[in-house]
């Protein structure tokens, strides 16, 4: 006789297929308190980048699956005590991450608050207070929307992030040990999808940059996007909230971008380095950006346009020449192969005021954005449009340098000499 086969229904069928689906990864661990190590039960956790949460036991443990598989940040949030964010998370595989939670700090207040999303209680709103642009306290609203957050008197600009709603800003909010604010939050559902776009760099490769995959993790249907000779893509639809990002190009080192803050269309640039690149020689990195040429709009206000052949330099700290490149027609440059260090940047263009960047020190890709403004003095001629050039009277060139801005370096270079 023949073995006979048991044939699963077609419901259960795909409860199995979905249980064992190779595009999920399982995020576990325990939260506890970090003065004595006590389980903590009831604690949030948020899949940061997604709508996805958990919730601790009476242990302390919890378990996450059916993540989409991608790189994320993980918050965890419980009443009482400090919320705590982790940095990028690998969930292309299982993974475990334990937070240990402090209790408010001597001084501190607890403020409390709660979430709503379309009027109904919302576990998983992203809960951050901030100072002068940084962040101080962070936490996680549970099931119920309630969240808290330990806070020393001050005054602070709070934000609550939901995936997919419209973020939420309370400013100027004032927290004292007599009379702590109570927050409130009902977040309305974004209106509609967004876009992303930017452009995706490589490190050796400035001519054809084409074939570079842009992926937004945690979506239940695959969001990606490509990028074309210049390596300029877009990427929609794209949810409102804190988004996950990685950029992928075969024979380079991949990247990953996480909270990805999105209210509205927006820009995203990547710089790739090659494989290997740095495994047996020192580092070195690349500046890359875009120079506008602002102009009168004749109303009172300011219009930008691009154009190729802006001459972009790169000096030391001290001011000395490094490297130089012209934009191309987009108004972008690349500078490349640059040692870690001290630099500022020098834009050039005839018919224009030398523009000299703030310093800043390189220790990864840069990207930097300059504006040149139009010389007054300089006639571009009869019909110049957009930064082209007219008559050809103005200052004289030299080089593709201004002897002006030639001359304002000197200066650098001896100010810098009599400082050291």
């Amino acid at each position: 006789m023949g073995m006979r086969m048991k044939v699963l229904p077609f419901g259960l069928l795909v409860l199995w297929l979905l249980a064992t689906d190779a595009h999920a990864a399982t995020l576990s661990g325990t939260v506890s308190r970090s003065e004595n190590d006590a389980p903590v039960s009831g604690a949030t956790l948020l899949v940061r980048g997604t709508d996805i949460v958990g919730t601790t036991d009476a242990n302390g443990a919890y378990s996450i699956a059916n993540i989409p598989i991608g790189h994320y940040g993980i918050s965890c949030g419980a009443a009482g005590l400090r919320g705590q964010s982790s940095g990028e998370v690998d969930l292309t595989i299982d993974a475990q991450r334990d937070f240990s939670l402090d209790p408010p700090g001597e001084g501190q207040v607890l403020v409390s608050g709660n979430a709503q999303c379309g009027g109904v209680a919302c576990a998983g709103v992203f809960i951050l207070a901030r100072q002068e642009d940084e962040n101080q306290a962070r936490t996680v609203s549970a099931a119920d929307g309630s969240f808290q957050l330990a806070l020393a008197p001050g005054s602070y600009d709070f934000r609550a992030i939901g995936h997919r709603y419209l973020m939420q800003e309370q400013l100027a909010v004032v927290v004292t040990l007599e009379t702590p604010p109570v927050l409130s939050y009902n977040l309305t559902a974004a209106p509609h999808m967004y876009q992303l776009q930017g452009v995706v760099g490589l490190s050796d490769n400035p001519l054809d940059r084409s074939g570079s995959t842009i992926t937004l993790h945690g979506q239940a249907a695959a969001v990606t996007g490509s990028s074309d000779l210049g390596g300029a893509y877009t990427l929609t639809p794209v949810p409102a909230g804190l988004l996950s990002l990685s950029a992928q190009h075969e024979g380079y080192d991949s990247d990953v971008q996480i909270d990805v803050l999105v209210t509205g269309d927006r820009s995203l640039n990547w710089a790739l380095r090659k494989s290997g690149s740095g495994s047996t020689t020192d580092p070195t990195w690349m500046v890359r950006g875009v120079v506008r040429l602002l102009a009168d709009d004749g109303d009172g206000g300011t219009t930008s346009s691009t154009a190729s052949g802006t001459r972009v330099s790169v000096y030391t700290g001290d001011g000395l020449f490094q490297k130089s490149d012209g934009t191309n027609s987009d108004g972008r440059f690349d500078i490349l192969d640059l040692p870690p260090g001290r630099y500022f940047l020098g834009a050039s263009r005839e018919g224009y005021l030398d523009h000299q960047g703030e310093e800043f020190v390189l220790e990864a890709d840069q990207w930097i954005e300059l504006d040149l403004e139009p010389d007054p003095a300089y006639d571009f001629g009869p019909g110049a449009e957009d930064g082209e050039l007219g008559c050809g009277c103005g200052t004289q060139d030299f080089g593709g340098m201004s002897l002006s801005f030639l001359a304002v370096l000197f200066g650098l270079s001896l100010v810098f000499r009599r400082r050291t």
